[in-house]
Order: C-alpha cells, then sequence, then structure tokens
C-alpha cells in the first residue's frame, strides 16, 4: 500500500515477475528487517556508555558499524542503507509531482478544454519536482532529533490513506472517486488522531484504527459516490464487458 512500492509494481514486465519479486523481496526484506534490528540489540555490548554520549538513537547504528568494522567495509555497509534511502525518496518525489502534475493540473486543464503540449508538461513536471526537492532540502538541514518516529509515522500515514485505494482500486470495478476520497481523508485524520490521543486497542498500533475506518469510509463513499464511467471500466476491467 505504499506508493513507491506501487509504482515499482506497476512498471514491472508481467504478472509472473512480480509473484518471484513477492517472494525474493520477502525473503531479503526480512532479512534486512532482522540484520537492522539486531544491530541495535547488540550495540549495547559495543557501545557501553550512556546514550547522551553517542547523541541520539540514530547515531547507534552508524557508530556501533564504524566501531567493529575497518574504514573500507564500514563504508560499503552504510551506503546500503543510505542508497536505500535516495532511492525511496527518488520514488517519492515522482509519485508526489505526478500526481500534482496529471492527476490534478492535467485533470483540471482537460475539463477546462485547455490544451497542453509535451513541453509544457515537461516544464510543470520538472519545476514541480524542483520544488518539491528543495522544500525536502531545506527542512533537512535542521532534522528533528528522532527521525525513526517521523518515519514510522510517515509510513502509517502512508499505508492508511492508500491501503484500501490502491486495493480495491485496482481490483473492484465498482469503486469509484468518492470511497477513494473518503477512506483517505477519513482514515488519515482517524489515524492521526488515535496516536496523539494515544489511544489503543488490545496494545495495537493505532495505524489498525486508521485502516478499518477507512475501509468502512471507503464502502459509504461508495455508495453515496457517481459510479465510474464505463469507457474507463473497459480500459481496467475488459473481462467485464466480453462481447
Amino acid at each position: 500500500s505504499l506508493p513507491q512500492s506501487v509504482v515499482r509494481c506497476i512498471s514491472s514486465k508481467d504478472s509472473q515477475s512480480i509473484k518471484r519479486a513477492m517472494i525474493v523481496g520477502t525473503f531479503v526484506i526480512g532479512l534486512m528487517t532482522l540484520m537492522a534490528t539486531w544491530i541495535g540489540v547488540i550495540s549495547k555490548g559495543v557501545l557501553t556508555g550512556p546514550l547522551s554520549q553517542y547523541g541520539t538513537a540514530d547515531n547507534i547504528t552508524p557508530k556501533t558499524i564504524v566501531s567493529c568494522m575497518s574504514p573500507f567495509w564500514a563504508g560499503v555497509t552504510i551506503l546500503g542503507p543510505v542508497g536505500a534511502t535516495i532511492s525511496t525518496i527518488d520514488s517519492l518525489l515522482l509519485s508526489a509531482s505526478s500526481s500534482l502534475i496529471k492527476d490534478i493540473y492535467m485533470h483540471k486543464c482537460a475539463k477546462a478544454g485547455t490544451p497542453l503540449d509535451d513541453a509544457s508538461i515537461k516544464k510543470f513536471s520538472m519545476g514541480c519536482t524542483f520544488i518539491l526537492g528543495a522544500l525536502v532540502f531545506f527542512i533537512s538541514l535542521n532534522p528533528p532529533s528522532l527521525i525513526w518516529q517521523i518515519n514510522m509515522f510517515a509510513f502509517g500515514g502512508l499505508e492508511t490513506a492508500f491501503f484500501w485505494v490502491l486495493i480495491l482500486g485496482l481490483f473492484w470495478h465498482k469503486a469509484n472517486q468518492t470511497g477513494a476520497m473518503w477512506a483517505m481523508a477519513g482514515g488519515v485524520a482517524i489515524y492521526c488522531t488515535t496516536l496523539a490521543m494515544k489511544i489503543k486497542f488490545m496494545n495495537v498500533h493505532q495505524i489498525l484504527f486508521g485502516i478499518v475506518f477507512s475501509g468502512i469510509l471507503f464502502y459509504i463513499g461508495n455508495k453515496m459516490g457517481k459510479d465510474q464511467d464505463e469507457s474507463v471500466l473497459r480500459i481496467f476491467f475488459p473481462e467485464k464487458y466480453d462481447e
């Protein structure tokens, strides 16, 4: 349900490639997650001083790697997460600029009957990407003390907003725009509210509330909204209209 991951799935060669990627990806991500988690656990035996001596919790893993490896291998090891971070940022920037230009600006222009050539679209896309990138750059000049908390909050918000929208939007022919908008807005609002008020159910993370209520709001909004145009449905669900 993460946009940066869905972009890669949509651009895959075929369904068989996606199935292989799901198997390999589950193994690789699971291994990486276990290794990263254990680095944080065993670092207590390497960095024996108080946390204030090493800065914030975000510095523990890099300092542990530097303390246990030679400079060359420490650099190689740290470059892996850095490369993954850069790749994720690139995907998010492209997804954000594409959503703003193609899904909003071009859609409004098409409704208004305003013609757009490829040169104008390219110029607007590059400008939007540059502005978003510059905004992220200036925010990163003064990062917060605990980046992982913001990271977890952002990923939870993305999952809450797009979980049902992507699943039902791609695989349910009755899904419509109203249901998607209700699911995104309501799910994120409930997720942020329960997180801020520290409301939990059976000690489960607040993302549970967001996803459950997002699905309910999608169904309600879908019933109240207009059906999707048949011309669009024939493109994405041709099996429903086989002659």
